[in-house]
Order: C-alpha cells, then sequence, then structure tokens
C-alpha cells in the first residue's frame, strides 16, 4: 500500500502543480490584458488632454479676438454718437428759423403744441437770441411753464389771437400776460429773419 501512496501523492502534486502553473498563467494574462488596458486608458486619457488643452487654447483665442472686436465696436459706438451729435447740431443750426417760421405759419389756425414741439422751439429761438432766457430770468425771477410759451412766442412776433391759437390759454390771460410781458416786443427782432 505504500507502493501505491507514494505515485498517487505525485501525481497529485503534480495534478496540482499544473493547475497552479494554469492559474498564474491565467493570472498573467489577466494582468497583461489589464496593462494593455491600462495602457489604452493613458493613451485616450492623454488624447483626451491635448483635444482639452486645443479647446482651451480655441476658447482664449476667441476670447481675445471677442474683446478685440468689443472695443473695436465700443469705438465705433462712441464714433457714430459723436458723428450725430454733430450731424444734429448742425441740423438744428442750420433750421432753428424753419422751426420758427413752421411755428409762425401753424400759428394762423389752431395747433396743439407737444412736449417736443416747445422744446424744438425754446432750442431754436435759444440759439437765435442767445441772452433771451437769461433775460427772462432776469426780468421775471420765476415763472411758470405757461408763461414761458408766452414769452417765447412773443419773442417770435405773434400776434396775441396766434399766441392763444398756441397755447389755448384763455384771451383774459393772453391779453394780461402780453401786457406784463409787452418789454418782450421792445427787444431789437432786426436779427430776425423770416420768409
Amino acid at each position: 500500500m505504500a507502493k501505491n501512496a507514494l505515485p498517487n501523492e505525485l501525481n497529485k502534486q503534480i495534478d496540482y502543480k499544473n493547475k497552479l502553473q494554469s492559474d498564474i498563467e491565467a493570472k498573467e494574462r489577466e494582468l497583461s490584458e489589464s496593462k494593455k488596458s491600462l495602457s489604452q486608458s493613458e493613451q485616450d486619457l492623454e488624447n483626451v488632454r491635448k483635444q482639452l488643452d486645443k479647446v482651451n487654447e480655441d476658447l482664449a483665442q476667441s476670447s481675445e479676438e471677442l474683446k478685440k472686436k468689443e472695443r473695436i465696436l465700443a469705438e465705433r459706438m462712441t464714433q457714430n454718437q459723436t458723428y450725430l451729435n454733430l450731424l444734429h447740431q448742425s441740423e438744428l443750426e442750420g433750421s432753428a428759423e424753419d422751426v420758427i417760421y413752421a411755428i409762425r405759419q401753424s400759428s394762423e389756425g389752431k395747433k396743439d403744441m407737444t412736449p417736443a414741439d416747445w422744446k424744438q422751439l425754446y432750442k431754436a429761438i435759444d440759439e437765435l437770441y442767445p441772452t433771451f432766457k437769461d433775460q427772462l430770468l432776469k426780468e421775471l425771477g420765476t415763472f411758470t411753464d405757461q408763461q414761458m410759451q408766452v414769452c417765447y412766442l412773443m419773442r417770435i412776433g405773434l400776434s396775441k389771437t396766434q399766441i392763444q391759437n398756441m397755447t389755448n390759454l384763455s384771451r383774459v390771460t393772453i391779453w394780461r400776460w402780453v401786457k406784463k410781458f409787452d418789454w418782450i416786443q421792445q427787444i431789437d427782432l432786426a436779427g430776425m429773419s423770416f420768409r
């Protein structure tokens, strides 16, 4: 029995060794596959990093270009505003007499003046007669918007009826204020030319 036990034990050990050898080879294959997979993952990660760096570089470049375009746009907007202001100023300077002429023409009938119309009239008269507003303040101290309207209309030589057409004030009020502000009619109108 002892003779058979030894070869059996030896066969068991050989089988065990072969099984271990097979397990080691399987583990080595797994390790090799894992290394390949890790290497591929590292390569993929490196590719992603490169792409991300490229995207960041493109983004930085686009950001710089955008800032340049914003600066150029801001400069052009400022430039355009300056041009518009100059154009508007030259149009107003050239049309101050036209504005007054249009107001005089429309005073022949009833006209509801808008705040923009009054503003345009004040500006035109202030351009033609730069000291007129100061004279008003000196003579009257304080005055209402309606009194200012009457004074400016008197300054361009409108009659009481025309002033009433433009302001919708009562005839009595117009008559009283024209009498009160008669000094305006004494101002030299020689510098004003109407068509």
